[in-house]
């Protein structure tokens, strides 16, 4: 994705912020594979749409709000496989409108590209957070932040991700969206009111991955504070690194948004953006520090850093990654990228239309179980892949490989290795609150209509 971020007035604020913002971005648009640009406006104090101050701790807001087919959102989540989508009924199970912003149209590949923006998000400054919760920013990526000071990281992980449609829309009556098909009260039944139980689920109730907010004071879109440290919390605390997890990458899948997930064995991940290879913060004890290096290039001309387990480099237009050192993986859910495996014992997950390259590593594993893969192994040898049908796999160089296949995939010997690939464009992600719809350039497909004129617009809080 490509996250392409504009501000308003700039005066007063402080570089760190956007540091902090560009942090974002690089990660965003690394994780998120779809081939869209999401175009936000971000402010610091004033919110960026009318200037009106920013409460603690941060707001968002949509653009473009459009009533969707339910019909074409599920077979669009169907084609994406995304996580829950099989659960989804024929008919719409939640009655009213569909409502969707413009980001996530794209991604769901509704609408075309477009330069108008998908949203706002306003973030409080340091001013107000002293004179109204004596409290500031901490401004850094990976520091713990101090007893009064709130991880700005996340806070913008959270509203971004707002823009992008992690937005709840049951609080209007006869309007829903996309992530409350997820929202259950119990096995077999979703909660279809802004009440309790409420929990997220990808296999129809059966498992709770997180509770949703039930407070009225509290957006009901984010986390109860049973989710522990999480960037989607609708109340924040201070004094900790409220990050995005594994269940919120689950959500932003469900609800459309492609993903490359990285994962260590055995260690927590600790996966630290870099657009410059240099001034790394320093390594997290016990746990895997992955220096993910966007818009990076070259092969084993860059080193892992001192306490750092591994490298992976990433192209500027975020199809193309090198997991370059380390025992590690990722399990891709967008397609059509190119994968390199590197001298490390790698894992990958590849999905349809990947070209995934075995690399130097020993006991490298890969699965395009999922099909329409080019698949070639690595050097080292001791190696598994699995193929399915329409999968072209090529034996590596090494000895001792294992490929199981099925009827219906192509299998060849030993191959030269690429040395090039064409790319994509990037995609793009964006996050604010819910705004009034506003009239999109271009004419509305007969499919589709725009939503109620209300203003929704969202809040991160403090704890």
């Amino acid at each position: 994705m490509n996250l392409n971020i504009s501000y308003g007035s700039t005066s007063g604020v402080p570089s760190a912020f956007f540091t902090a913002v560009n942090y974002v971005v690089g990660l965003f648009d690394a994780t998120f594979t779809n081939n869209v640009t999401v175009n936000i406006e971000v402010g610091y104090g004033a919110f960026p749409f009318d200037g009106s101050t920013v409460p603690p701790l941060a707001e968002s807001e949509q653009n473009n709000l459009a009533f969707g087919n339910y019909a074409q959102v599920r077979q669009a989540l169907l084609s994406q496989g995304a996580p829950g989508a099989t659960t989804l009924p024929a008919t719409a199970p939640l009655s009213g409108g569909l409502v969707l912003g413009s980001a996530q149209e794209r991604a769901l590949g509704l609408i075309g590209a477009g330069s108008a923006l998908d949203g706002w998000v306003g973030v409080a400054s340091d001013a107000s957070l002293q004179q109204q919760i004596g409290g500031s920013w901490s401004y850094g990526a990976t520091a713990i932040p101090g007893n009064n000071q709130y991880y700005l990281v996340g806070t913008l992980e959270h509203e971004i991700t707002e823009v992008m449609g992690r937005t709840s829309y049951l609080t209007v009556p006869n309007e829903y969206g996309v992530m409350d098909l997820y929202r259950y009260k119990a096995p077999g039944v979703r909660q279809a009111g802004t009440g309790g139980p409420a929990y997220f689920s990808t296999n129809g109730g059966a498992t709770n991955l997180d509770n949703w907010n039930t407070q009225s004071s509290g957006d009901i879109g984010d986390w109860a504070g049973s989710a522990g440290a999480d960037a989607f919390l609708a109340f924040n605390p201070s004094g900790q690194i409220n990050g995005m997890t594994p269940t919120d990458l689950t959500l932003m899948s469900a609800i459309g948004w492609t993903t490359r997930t990285y994962f260590a064995p055995g260690l927590p991940l600790n996966l630290v953006y870099t657009a410059t290879g240099s001034n790394l913060p320093a390594p997290m004890a016990g746990q895997f520090n992955l220096e993910l290096f966007n818009n990076g290039t070259g092969t084993g001309s860059i080193a892992t850093a001192p306490g750092y387990q591994g490298v992976a480099l990433v192209s500027s237009d975020g199809r193309t990654i090198s997991l370059l050192h380390g025992d590690y993986g990722l399990v891709d859910t967008g397609g059509n990228n190119l994968i390199v495996l590197g001298d490390g014992s790698g894992s990958i997950g590849g999905a349809t239309g990947d070209t995934i390259l075995g690399g130097t590593g020993p006991n490298q594993f890969i699965d395009g179980h999922l099909g329409h893969q080019s698949i070639t192994g690595g050097t080292a040898g001791s190696e598994t892949i699995w193929g399915a049908a329409t999968d072209t796999v090529r034996g590596g160089t090494g000895g001792n490989e294992t490929i199981a296949g099925v009827s219906g995939e192509t299998r060849s010997s030993a191959a030269p290795v690429p040395t090039s690939s064409s790319t994509r464009p990037a995609a793009t992600n964006r996050c604010s609150a819910v705004r009034p719809a506003t009239t999109r350039s271009g004419p509305l497909p007969a499919t589709r209509s725009m939503a109620a004129a209300t203003t929704r617009r969202s809040a991160a809080s403090p704890a």
